[in-house]
C-alpha cells in the first residue's frame, strides 16, 4: 500500500458482504484460511542496517474515502515476527492508489500436509 526508502506497509482488505466499503476494518491475524469479510490483515518490513518485519496482530483500519484511491487511518498492533515483540502503530494515508489483484491470486488452493503424508508409510 505505501513504500519510502526504508518502510513498506501492505494492508489487505477483505470488504464486506453488504454494507459501506468506507468503514473500520477490524485488523486480525494472518492466516491461511480466507480471510472473514470485514477486516484488514497488515504487514509492515523497515529496513535500516537490517531487515525487520512485523505483522498487525490486532487494532483497526479506517477507510473514509475509496475509490480508485484511498484515504483512512490505522491504529493497530504489530509483532515483530522474529521476537514476537509487540509495539502500537499508528497513521494515516491519503490518496494511496488501489492496486486490486487479479482474481485468480484471490482464490485460496487446497494444500496438502507434506509432514502427515511423509509420516505415513
Amino acid at each position: 500500500m505505501a513504500e519510502s526508502d526504508s518502510v513498506g506497509v501492505l494492508v489487505l482488505i477483505a470488504y464486506p458482504d453488504s454494507g459501506p466499503r468506507t468503514t473500520v476494518y477490524r485488523v486480525v491475524l494472518p492466516d491461511s484460511a480466507a480471510p472473514s469479510p470485514g477486516t484488514a490483515r497488515l504487514g509492515v518490513q523497515r529496513i535500516q542496517y537490517l531487515a525487520l518485519a512485523y505483522r498487525g496482530v490486532g487494532g483497526w483500519v479506517a477507510v473514509s474515502d475509496l475509490g480508485r484511491r484511498v484515504t483512512g487511518q490505522f491504529d493497530v498492533t504489530l509483532a515483530d515476527v522474529t521476537t514476537q515483540r509487540e509495539m502500537r502503530y499508528v497513521g494515516s494515508f491519503r490518496d494511496v492508489r488501489i492496486e486490486p489483484w487479479p482474481r485468480e491470486l484471490c482464490a485460496l488452493e487446497a494444500r496438502t500436509d507434506s509432514a502427515a503424508a511423509d509420516s505415513v508409510r
